[in-house]
Parts: structure tokens; sequence; C-alpha cells
């Protein structure tokens, strides 16, 4: 029985051997190795021939699975853009295809990022001399940190790991800390509304009643200091707008509506040196 188990064994590796030399040699697929190893052996009937069978099958197998299963394909190592040590500053490291440029001005380390992707790991700067960086639409003001910066499409986005960094866009300041970011179409960067200078809007609207006023165009004047005391309730020139309006309406005997602009006028400045004539003409207005 273990000469039977012996020969099995034997004839088995033997097998396997015949049919990776006719693989090899032939370049066969699978049913023709199959076939050729049929006709190389012969093949016992009757009950020995199941057990003859029982021997082919092991190396037929290992040859299917050595057949279907393809080599792995050589990866191709993964660009990688050296490192730049720039004395006094750190370590920069561009992405494949930035474009950068570095100078020096008035002390600080500039570095320009036209496009790409820029990580940079920089030593602490000493006071008043940081580090920037200028993209297209933001500039990075950097001490000492590890940061990201990448620009594309008319687009920025600041990434910090370590330290902190003040990014600014014109007016607009955000200072990042560890694990935060910010993209220059942030709300907190767009330019800030023009400032409207109030007092010269107050005085142009003033000016304009006036003008009406002395062109004799009384309905027209009063639209205007109307509107002024909607728009400039408290403005500079309320005390202005009131005594005018309480002249207008005494010189056209609406009595009440000057009654009216007059306590306006002494809420705004009691000691309005106008208000004693213009009560008593209010008096007369009254009296007629």
């Amino acid at each position: 029985m273990m000469e039977r188990l012996r020969d099995r064994r034997d004839d088995t590796a033997a097998l396997l051997e015949q049919a990776a030399e006719i693989r090899e040699a032939h370049g066969a697929s699978e049913a023709r190795v199959w076939r050729r190893l049929e006709r190389s052996v012969r093949v016992p009937s009757g009950s020995r021939r199941w057990m003859f069978i029982g021997l082919l099958a092991p190396a037929a197998v290992a040859l299917l699975l050595h057949v279907r299963t393809p080599s792995p394909a050589p990866q191709a190592p993964i660009a990688r853009a050296p490192a730049l040590q720039v004395p006094g500053v750190g370590s920069l490291r561009p992405g494949v295809g930035a474009r950068i440029r570095t100078e020096r001005a008035a002390g600080d380390g500039l570095v320009f990022l036209d496009e790409g992707e820029l990580t940079a790991e920089i030593v602490p700067r000493p006071a008043g001399k940081p580090l920037i960086v200028v993209t297209p639409q933001l500039r990075v003001v950097v001490v000492g940190t590890r940061f990201r910066v990448a620009a594309a499409g008319g687009r920025t986005e600041v990434s910090v790991e370590e330290g902190r960094v003040r990014v600014e866009a014109g007016s607009a300041v955000v200072l990042l800390a560890p694990g935060e970011r910010v993209s220059s179409d942030d709300p907190r960067l767009q330019p800030a509304p023009p400032v409207v200078d109030a007092l010269a809007e107050e005085n142009a609207l003033f000016a304009r009643a006036r003008a009406a006023e002395h062109d004799g165009d009384a309905a027209h004047a009063f639209e205007l200091y109307t509107e002024h005391g909607r728009r400039f309730p408290t403005g500079v020139l309320a005390p202005e707008r009131a005594a005018a309006l309480a002249h207008g309406h005494l010189a056209e005997q609406r009595c009440a509506q000057a009654s009216a602009q007059l306590v306006i006028l002494a809420a705004l400045n009691a000691d309005d040196p106008r208000l004693p004539e213009l009560r008593t003409a209010l008096r007369r207005c009254e009296a007629k």
C-alpha cells in the first residue's frame, strides 16, 4: 500500500514537470496542454483509469492556475518634486508643475506661487520679518509653521498643519490655526463695500433743497427737505432743515406744520438763535 502511494506521488510530480515543459515549449492553452498530457502517457483502462485521472488532475489544475493568473504589471513610481531648502526660511516642496519664484525684499522672504501647489515647513522667523507667499489672489504671511498653498483656476486655498498663518486679500484678513483652511472665494476675504461718506451725501441733498428754494420752486424744495428729514433725521444739518421748513410753512400760513418744525428745532438745539424770531412769527400766524 505504501509503495503505491509513493508511486502516485512520484507520478504526480512528473506530470507537473511535464505540463510545465509543454506550456513553455509550445505556448499552449489549458485545453491543448491537457490533450498533450493525455497523448504523452498511456491511460490505463478500467478502474485504474480513474486512478490515473486522479494523478493527472492536480497537474492540470496547477497549470490552469498558472496560466490564468497574470503577472502584476510594474507600477510607475509616483513623481515627486524635490524639496527646496532655502537658508533662513525652511523647506519648500512645490507640487509637480508648480510655478514659483523666490526673492527677498525689506528683510521679508517672498515666494511667488503663480500656479500649482506648495507645501512648506518654515523655521521660526525673526520678529517683523515674516515669510510671505503671494498668489494671484492672496497673500499668506507666515512666521514659522507647516502649511500648504494651492493656486489653480483663479482660486487659492490655504491650509495649516502647525502654527498660525495670516491670510490677506486687500484689507481683508483671516487668521488660520492648525487644522483650519480658507480659500480666496471665502466671504471673509471678499473686498469690503466702499465706505459711503454720509456727511457728503447729506450736504449734497441739503444743497439741492436750498437751490430749489432760491429758485422759487417751493414745492420741490419741500420735497427735498422732507427727504433730508427721512434720511438724516439727526444729521449735522438737521437744525438748518427744521428752520428752513418752519420758514416755508409760515410763509404759506401753515401754522401747525411750522409749530411742529419748531418743536424739532428746539429738540435738536434748545439754544438755537433762530428760535425766538420763529416763535414770534408763529404767534402772528396763529393770531390771524
